[in-house]
């Protein structure tokens, strides 16, 4: 035997834990399973999964390996996927996943999370612990880290970290959403050839903001710009110029430009970093520079790194759905899917741009976001998408690919905070193709100058838009290009508090616009700067409600520039402060085009009795915007709302969205050593004390074989019995540690009755080397880190001196030189070989070298590699371009132990690293000189810069004649109170510092103790510490000291009691009694009676409890309500009670009686034959004549003559300037607002003479005596056509027309001779 050593671990009961946790006795170990499945892995590998049946996943309990059942899970949704078929279903268990899959050709998958279980699918890894890297120290605060793969979003405590920029701007007070203050803006001048593409010229100082790019002192150059130079769209490109003494950058060039509101912030230097949180990512070196907040060490912050932009991408498969999912850092796609879905799900920070990794002017196309592309009938609901760079989803591709998508019911906020390169007209949801819907969903905070562009024909309806566009000028929430307007259908929407417009039908400038056939109805704008844009024509612009700040433009812009536009558009039932043909000026300039507008209340005409439309609502401060009732808006039935209708509609997502915790994993066991109280989800890692009764214990011996070629392992466990379960694993280490050579485990069985068990095991290791033996006892339980005793023997194996350096890496260059003349001596380059060598390696373990080479002065590597192998030489001819004459360089080469995770990939282990360093350039020459004596101490008076043999005659001086030559005098704090004395120093030079334990500005020594108080009677001005003796009045005994004494009402009765005061001061005030008025428009009239109730309360104590009776059986408890009644007569009765219990009751009649019978209105029109023109110029003259009955007189006759005029009467004459056919409209309206109308067609020819040029009337089989007719209606429409007799010349029909002018006013008709 070699070695050997005996472990034994006494584990005592720990009383406390004992009576907190009611530990059992009687040996047993109590472990605690918190939220984890158990499954037996012997059991599931031999499983069967149904055919059809759900494929589910557990990360934390499952094994690809296994068949998926629900006892048997996977634990990857990768390796679902695997085996999933089409029309399967994959059920995911609570857990984070991190998965980057790829779903193709499985038509009808679902992938959704278990009922009721949290699954977050996350793209960042911990930079500390996923990627196993370590942070350093660099200037000015800034910490860097080595990557081992790029990242290009950075999180702190799962937030979002700000990209080094300037001007200095930040997520957490929205300041990224400030263009005004947050972002440099450019002069609007043609000075230094500056207002052209490619060139900006910074307009210096920002008042709140920034002193300009000048006195900021950066070079921009190599930075990257983001320029809002084109209006409605920004721009990332890379800075290549900077002239200081003109304030100018140059760039490259940008697609579009425009001469007007220039702006750009700069990202993308290190030289940027310089506020708490500013971080920048060095994609060449793959080093991540970052300043933490208050100078933390980042090591022990939880900074995770973005390192994928999707979890799923969906290609050749239909109707798949993704349900129930969280995602984090990461979103999906999908290719040519029609039916997809991502339903009821959650993405935070899904995607942002590709600056992280230093790229300029991405490609449109090649954004990584959330996007269908070439999809149809997809769908987007009851999802929630925040915090982006860039869009929030796109849908691409044409009419034919891409159509009749829906987003419903979802949750849009933080969208795009850097506007820079988006797609189409640069938006926030892009939706090409057409006949796509957006509805019932909620935006707010977007910083793209348009919000929904979704193709053509496009349905937005029941949606709430606001604070939207904040970092681009123009733009609008929902934008509509000409061709897109064609069908499109715009209603039941709330769009409000935006600079942009609200619902714009676009074109190009003047009346060359094409739009056509929009409808825009019961929508309700506020506070927005162009509310509705009606551009093109027969456009329906009708019920929309717009109030309060129109921001310079009117609020409904019927526009009609060069003499065009709109000249077919309704324009009805709408109510605005300001309607007009033009964006700003007013209706008397601008009206909007005769026969295109009615029934609309427009404050440029309308206000002489209302001065605005919210003073005709109900409550529009609290989102009532129904109109009251009986106002000018009820009248005329304009605005969005019905003024009685007692289920308004109300737009937006259905459900309030809740900003989810942190997705941490850790040991939720409060009942464990490490339980982790802020943890969500089970790491499946939690440690126990563990508590026996007894002691456990073993001996282990390794005794080495060398005839039979093996070591002997014998291990004897005490105090161990049949009952307990216990397992032991032995196993083998060498020079490292650990890597494990061989395991052995087993069950612990004792024969019944016995406390003692042995085991023996025999294996011939494959290394010469020291060996360790470990053995460990732990509880038969799924966790393996929970270890009841353990021990460990050493032994030697072959050729032990030799075999016992530990792992790590060498550097052998050849020759070894300080100095290598390459640039002198060009052969020397290819003669120079450098070997990197892993050493101490133990065998059938797997090894990387990562070599990195350095410059002296440079923070970042030139050049670096990982490679799987154990060895890697190359020449100084392969790094020769990295190299500069005269420069100092350093090789360091890193060993790395390649592990498998519990999750399946490698993970790395840093073994050991080995730096060399050597200088490029020619080796300085040695010279003998001359032998001078002389003084060569530097420091002396006499010193002699030429001699070579110091002859001890140096003098030197001592200033301050403390005995200490001056080059001898320690500088430092003299001071044996400071905290940085140093007791070293022989001269003070000022850098004492001390400690202020408490903050206070005194420092310790100086402190005075005693009570600090003024209020206090012992108070002591001298102290500065409190050191908790003041002592108190208390004036009136009532145990309030007398300076904390609150004056105020203490009588909880009165209405201004102050819970906080300590005094009476007599200011109470008490309630009014209870007292209640109650009121009603009306009280009496015809049935149905509509009368509106109000109860107006006064006095008591609130809240109050209010009930109507009607009397008809129907109850209220609206404090202003409206009713109904039917013919009777009714006592309401209104019942009031307080909160104090007083209750009070008032009544009044209401009478309703029977309605009279009224008939149905009817009515019919007719008009002359052809008469002489009256007006030169004019063709004819038609004298028409409408006739009414039934319904309620007196009547209204409004006439239209089908060529855009109208008049009103019952007799009116018209006149003709053209030959035609023209359709004549009659609306007759009684005065209870019935309406009927009557149409007609007339023919206007030549008028030749007498009998020709007549109107065409004839109809075929009728005398020509009887050829002239009229058309007879009733209320339900036209029920015939009564053929009265022919036109024969003007004697003739004048004799009719004043026929029926004696009927209209009672005198017959020739109506009553037939």
């Amino acid at each position: 035997m070699v070695g050997r050593r005996q472990g034994l671990l006494s584990l005592s009961m720990i009383a406390i834990m004992l009576i907190a946790v009611q530990i059992p006795f009687a040996n047993q170990q109590v472990q605690a399973d918190v939220g984890n499945k158990t499954y037996s892995s012997q059991s599931c590998l031999s499983a069967v999964r149904p055919v059809d049946s759900p494929i589910y996943v557990d990360t934390l309990n499952g094994s690809d390996g296994w068949n998926g059942t629900s006892s048997c899970p996977k634990s990857t949704i990768g390796g679902a996927i695997q085996d999933a078929s089409a029309s399967g279903e994959i059920v995911i268990h609570a857990g984070v996943y991190h998965e980057n899959v790829t779903i193709d050709n499985l038509d009808g998958l679902t992938i959704r999370a278990a009922t009721g279980e949290r699954v977050v699918i996350d793209g960042t890894k911990s930079i500390t612990g996923d990627l196993n890297a370590t942070w350093h120290n660099a200037s000015n605060g800034i910490q860097y880290v080595d990557l081992p793969e790029h990242g290009w979003q950075l999180f702190l405590d799962r937030s979002e970290q700000v990209p080094a920029r300037w001007p200095n701007a930040n997520f957490d007070d929205g300041t990224v959403f400030n263009r005004s203050h947050n972002w440099a803006h450019g002069t609007i001048t043609n000075s230094n050839n500056a207002y052209t593409n490619g060139w900006l010229t910074d307009a210096g100082a920002v008042t709140g903001g920034h002193g300009g790019l000048l006195a900021s002192g950066i070079d921009p150059v190599g930075a990257i710009a983001i320029l809002n130079v084109a209006s409605f769209r920004s721009y990332s490109r890379m800075v290549t110029s900077w002239n200081s003494s003109n304030e100018t950058i140059g760039f490259d060039l940008t697609d579009e430009w425009r001469t007007k509101h220039h702006a750009y912030f700069l990202e993308g230097k290190r030289e940027l970093i310089d506020v708490d949180g500013e971080w920048w990512y060095n994609d060449t070196s793959q080093r991540l520079h970052y300043k933490t907040p208050a100078s933390q060490d980042a090591n022990d912050l939880d900074l995770r790194i973005k390192t994928q932009p999707y979890a799923f991408t969906v290609t050749n498969s239909d109707d798949v759905a993704l349900e129930n999912l969280e995602f984090f850092g990461t979103t999906a796609r999908f290719d040519g899917c029609e039916g997809c879905s991502i339903e009821d799900s959650i993405m935070r920070y899904p995607s942002t741009s590709k600056r992280g990794l230093n790229i300029a002017g991405e490609a449109a196309g090649e954004r990584w976001v959330t996007k269908f592309d070439r999809c149809s009938y997809s769908l987007v609901e009851n999802t929630a998408i925040l915090y982006t760079d860039g869009t929030a989803i796109e849908f691409h591709g044409a009419a034919l690919q891409s159509h009749n998508n829906t987003i419903n019911d979802s949750y849009f906020h933080h969208i795009d905070w850097s506007v820079s390169d988006l797609p189409g007209l640069m938006v926030t949801i892009y939706d090409g193709g057409r006949d796509n819907s957006f509805t019932n969903s909620t935006i707010h905070r977007t910083g793209a100058s348009a919000t929904l562009s979704i193709g053509d024909a496009p349905t937005v309806m029941h949606n709430e838009v606001w604070n939207t566009g904040l970092l681009q000028t123009d733009g609008a929430v929902v934008q509509m290009m000409q061709n897109e307007q064609q069908d499109a259908d715009i209603a039941y929407n709330w769009i409000h508090d935006t600079d942009k417009y609200g619902i714009r039908m676009d074109g190009p400038m003047g009346g060359t616009n094409t739009g056509r056939n929009a409808s825009v109805h019961h929508n309700v704008l506020w506070n927005v700067s162009g509310a509705i844009m009606v551009k093109g024509d027969y456009h329906s612009a009708h019920n929309n409600t717009v109030l309060w700040d129109d921001r310079g433009k009117n609020h409904i812009i019927v526009l009609h520039e060069d003499e065009a536009g709109n000249e077919n558009s309704s324009i009805w039932n709408n109510a605005a402060d300001s309607i007009s043909a033009h964006r700003s000026q007013t209706w008397d300039a601008h009206p909007l085009q005769n026969g295109t507008y009615a029934f609309n209340w427009n404050g440029y005409r309308n206000s002489t009795s209302q001065p605005n439309v919210s003073s005709m609502l109900v409550d529009p401060d609290n989102r009532d915007f129904r109109p009251l009732a009986y106002s000018e808006l009820d009248d005329l039935g304009a605005g969005a709302y019905e003024a009685l209708d007692s289920n308004p509609w109300v737009p937006g997502m259905t459900w309030a969205y809740r900003e989810p915790s942190n997705p941490l994993v850790g040991c939720l066991d409060p009942f464990a050593e490490n339980y982790d109280q802020n943890a969500v989800f089970s790491s499946g890692e939690c440690e126990y004390a563990v508590i026996v009764v007894g002691e456990v214990g073993l001996v282990i011996n390794a005794t080495v074989n060398s005839q039979e070629n093996h070591v002997e392992i014998g291990v004897d466990f005490s105090n161990v019995t049949a009952e307990d379960e216990y397992e032991y694993e032995i196993w083998f280490t060498r020079v490292d540690p650990d890597y494990k050579h061989q395991s052995f485990t087993g069950n612990i069985e004792p024969e019944y009755g016995g406390t003692t068990y042995r085991v023996d095991r025999t294996w011939t290791p494959s290394q010469d080397g020291p060996y360790t033996v470990h053995c460990v006892v732990r509880p038969a339980t799924d966790d393996p880190d929970w270890d009841i005793a353990n021990g460990n023997d050493t032994f030697g194996w072959g050729d032990v001196a030799n075999n016992s350096q530990a792992p790590n890496v060498e550097i052998t260059p050849n020759p070894d030189q300080t100095h290598y003349d390459l640039f002198g001596n060009s052969s020397l380059a290819d003669a120079v070989t450098i070997e990197l060598d892993a050493v101490g390696t133990e065998s059938g373990a797997s090894y990387n070298i990562r070599w990195k080479l350095y410059k002296e002065g440079v923070n970042d590597s030139l050049i670096g590699q990982t490679e799987n192998t154990q060895h890697r030489n190359f020449v100084m001819s392969n790094l020769i371009v990295y190299f500069e004459n005269n420069s100092n360089y350093t090789l360091t080469s890193w060993l790395l132990r390649m592990d498998q995770s519990s999750t399946g990939g490698p993970t790395e282990n840093v073994l050991g690293d080995e730096s060399w360093s050597f200088a490029i350039g020619e080796e300085p020459e040695v010279t003998i000189d001359p032998v001078i004596s002389g003084c060569m101490d530097e420091n002396a008076t006499n010193y002699d810069e030429n001699a070579t043999v110091d002859d001890g005659s140096c003098e030197f001086l001592d200033t301050d004649g403390d005995g200490i030559f001056d080059h001898l005098e320690v500088e430092g704090c003299t001071d044996s109170n400071a905290s940085n004395f140093d007791e070293d120093a022989t001269d003070d030079d000022g850098s004492c510092e001390f400690d202020d334990t408490d903050g206070d500005g005194i420092f310790d020594h100086l402190e005075v103790e005693g009570c600090t108080d003024s209020n206090a009677s012992n108070f002591d001005e001298d102290a500065t510490d409190d050191d908790g003796s003041c002592e108190f009045d208390d004036t009136d005994g009532d145990g309030v000291f007398d300076h904390l004494e609150i004056k105020g009402c203490t009588d909880s009765n009165a209405t201004n009691y102050n819970q906080t005061a300590t005094d009476q001061d007599g200011s109470c005030i008490y309630p009014e009694p209870l007292d209640v008025t109650l009121t009603a428009n009306r009280t009496t009239g015809d049935a149905p009676l509509d009368v509106s109730f109000f109860a107006d309360i006064t006095g008591g104590e609130s809240p109050f409890e209010i009930l109507w009776n009607f009397g008809d059986g129907v109850n209220s408890d609206q404090g202003k309500v409206n009713h109904t009644f039917s013919a009777g007569v009714y006592e309401v009765v209104l019942q009031v009670a307080d909160n104090d219990g007083d209750t009070l009751e008032r009544s009044i009649q209401i009478v309703a009686t029977e309605p009279p019978v009224i008939d149905n209105l009817t009515g019919y029109l007719v008009y002359s034959g052809q008469l002489e023109p009256i007006t030169k110029g004019m063709v004819a003259t038609i004298e028409f004549i409408g006739t009414a009955s039934g319904g309620e007189g007196p009547y209204t006759f409004t006439w239209q003559f089908g060529d855009s005029t109208m008049d009103n009467g019952s007799i009116v004459l018209h006149e003709y300037a053209k030959e035609g056919e023209f359709a004549i409209r009659l609306t007759i309206e009684d005065s209870a607002g019935r309406t009927l109308q009557l149409e007609d067609t007339i023919n206007i020819t030549a008028n030749e003479d007498e009998d020709n040029g007549e109107i065409s009337q004839t109809q075929e089989g009728l005398e020509e005596d009887d050829s002239n007719f009229d058309i007879y209606a009733t209320g339900t429409g036209v029920i015939g056509l009564l053929l009265i007799f022919g036109l024969f010349g003007r004697k003739r029909r004048e004799s009719f027309l004043e026929a029926e002018r004696r009927k209209m006013h009672g005198e017959g008709s020739i109506w009553d001779e037939r």
